[in-house]
């Protein structure tokens, strides 16, 4: 909404908006509106739309009044629409990852204190969320996630790190799935990192190779649609072995419109030991939880949703 109509009724701000947008159309088709609006109304409200579009006083080339024209088409189908059409037209554009942070809610989960556990509690996640310094949406639909960071400086530079949030999109919601603490010293990348590649980097030192039933070996799989729905048919390479060794599967997954089959996104798993010593090494963590007695390898097992 325009900080210029917000005191006026929907109706009237469509009028002025009517009369805005026909003073930018050459050759209109019929008759121009005959409403009476105040001057002082028409052009403060056309000032706010030029600083938002970041155009200058004077211009008046026909790219700056293409942009201003879709501007005022978007705010009318804005103040047309009912309160419930505002919110599953926002619901639509978050799934698609179309809206900024923070037009999405958080949602913490019941995996929340599995990453508290690791160093990263809800009050990270949250002030990572609300102050974020970068985030990414994933915008393949079939892999709705989004990613969003922030970097934690403390006094000796090698354990400056960064919160590192993946979640999915669910409409306006972001529901929160993982949360990593990643210390630059340790994955070799600077301040100025991109978030987009964030995943893959964290991968590359704590990720194990997995596949499943109709996948190859690797360490990230986006997509994968199936008919299983057990965690052991996401299986880590030479698991067998691994019978006294902590790791965490990650899965996002949904049944799909087809019946029978499960749509699972987003699908990885973190060598928690490897995890651990870095987390110990850099005082962020206890070392009683490399005690397997109390924290057995069942309790970083598997998370999904």
């Amino acid at each position: 909404m325009l900080q210029s109509l917000k005191s006026f009724s929907s109706d009237f701000s469509q009028k002025v908006l009517v009369v805005l947008g026909e003073k930018f159309i050459t050759d209109p088709l019929g008759e121009k509106a005959t409403y009476d609006i105040d001057p002082l109304i028409i052009e403060s409200t056309l000032q706010e739309i030029k600083n938002r579009m970041h155009i200058r006083e004077n211009e008046l080339s026909e790219k700056s009044k293409s942009k201003i024209l879709n501007f005022i088409s978007d705010e009318i189908t804005s103040v047309t629409l009912k309160p419930f059409q505002k919110q599953k037209a926002k619901e639509r554009l978050g799934d698609k990852g179309l809206l900024a942070l923070k037009d999405y809610k958080l949602v913490l989960t019941s995996i929340t204190p599995t990453f508290q556990l690791l160093g990263v509690s809800p009050a990270h996640i949250k002030d990572a969320f609300q102050f974020h310094d970068k985030y990414y949406h994933v915008e393949n639909p079939k892999t709705p996630v989004t990613f969003f960071s922030k970097l934690i400086k403390t006094d000796k530079s090698e354990n400056n790190f960064i919160v590192f949030v993946l979640a999915d999109r669910d409409g306006d919601l972001l529901v929160v799935r993982a949360a990593w603490r990643v210390y630059l010293s340790d994955v070799n990348i600077s301040e100025d990192y991109n978030i987009s590649q964030l995943l893959d980097i964290f991968l590359d030192r704590y990720g194990m190779l997995i596949k499943t039933p109709t996948t190859n070996w690797s360490k990230l799989i986006w997509f994968d649609l199936s008919r299983y729905n057990t965690n052991q048919d996401i299986e880590v390479w030479n698991q067998e072995s691994l019978t006294d060794h902590r790791f965490l599967k990650i899965a996002t997954r949904k049944r799909a419109p087809s019946f029978g089959l499960i749509e699972v996104f987003c699908i990885y798993a973190v060598d928690i030991e490897k995890y651990l010593a870095d987390l110990i090494k850099h005082g962020a963590v206890g070392n009683d939880l490399l005690d397997k007695k109390k924290y057995p390898i069942g309790y970083f097992h598997f998370s999904t949703y």
